[in-house]
């Protein structure tokens, strides 16, 4: 049994081996970590962090993007609300100012009647 144990091992030391030089991890959980494998999985978090943040970033201006077309085409409606009511006021205005001026003939007539030559 000595002899299977030992063939095993070197077997196990062999695909650990051939695993390492290609860059695979070690399907052991319970194998200790090297300072390289904490450095290798490192650099795989930064890379995936990168990746992550520039996904988040290309995200957030495709929303501000919509957004904005969003804003813009309300301001463009409540600019075209805007103009027609402040042509609606002009109107009024001018209206108001008719009238104005005919209560102002009325009274004139009331106050100063017209003279009989």
């Amino acid at each position: 049994m000595g002899r299977i144990s030992r063939s095993t091992t070197a077997i196990e030391l062999g695909h650990n081996r051939a695993r390492e030089q290609v860059g695979i991890m070690d399907s052991d959980r319970n194998s200790p970590a090297t300072k390289g494998d904490l450095a290798d999985l490192e650099d795989r978090l930064t890379g995936s962090m990168r990746e992550l943040e520039e996904r988040i970033m290309e995200s957030m201006r495709d929303i501000q993007t919509e957004m904005l077309k969003g804003f813009y085409g309300f301001t463009q409606t409540v600019s075209a609300r805007f103009q027609e009511q402040d042509q609606t006021e002009i109107s009024l205005k001018r209206r108001i100012a008719t009238m104005e001026d005919r209560i102002l003939e009325i009274e004139k007539r009331l106050n100063f009647p017209p003279h009989a030559a």
